[in-house]
């Protein structure tokens, strides 16, 4: 999600409203939901940067055991000076380096079990040729089962998530009287007038 916003919020009064429409980004283990406080929202704040998620909806034990948490996404917010007011630029998304980290142990996943299948046929079809092609089969399947399965695992994050972007943007939205331009109005740079002459 990439969007870009303008407000009449100065930009330290916009950061201000975000962070008081936020609980502080930090583990709290005695908390239910895994962060302290109870606002909907959890975040990080630099001087002119924020990063937001949504507060779990689970107790934080079976919240980090779920996809929801893995591939939670994440929303991200640069504030900048803007004529009289703030501009403010939204993107969102789950974390690259949960993506990245899934991808790889898919692909080690791959990888291992092809070797293993691969490599064991020869030894199976010596000394045991009988069940050499149901143990190649086998561990063609088992290999394929777990792949489905990492696949899946992602797949079911993103259901359990897919709200949760249009709804961080959408309070945004309504508590900081955000007004949504494109990029290209934003970065239009003012025309001069060229007065036109009679006769």
């Amino acid at each position: 999600m990439f969007k870009a916003f303008v407000s009449p919020l100065a930009p330290n009064d916009l950061l201000a409203t975000v962070r008081a429409l936020s609980d502080p980004d930090e583990i709290d283990p005695g908390a239910a939901t895994f962060f302290p406080g109870s606002q909907a929202l959890v975040g990080r704040f630099t001087a002119s940067h924020f990063v937001l998620q949504q507060r779990p909806r689970l107790p934080w034990g079976l919240w980090l055991l779920s996809p929801a948490a893995w591939f939670r996404p994440f929303l991200s917010g640069t504030v900048r000076p803007h004529g009289q007011g703030s501009e403010l630029q939204l993107e969102g998304g789950a974390s690259i380096a949960a993506k990245v980290i899934w991808a790889l142990i898919f692909l080690g996943t791959a990888a291992v079990g092809g070797v293993f299948t691969v490599f064991s046929y020869p030894t199976n079809i010596s000394f045991d040729p009988g069940h050499s092609g149901a143990r190649f089969l086998a561990g063609l399947v088992l290999t394929g089962l777990v792949q489905g399965l990492l696949l899946a695992m992602p797949a079911l994050g993103w259901w359990l998530t897919r709200h949760d972007l249009a709804r961080m943007a959408n309070q945004l939205v309504q508590q900081l009287s955000l007004r949504e331009v494109s990029y290209r109005q934003l970065w239009q740079e003012p025309q001069p007038v060229v007065p036109t002459g009679s006769g």
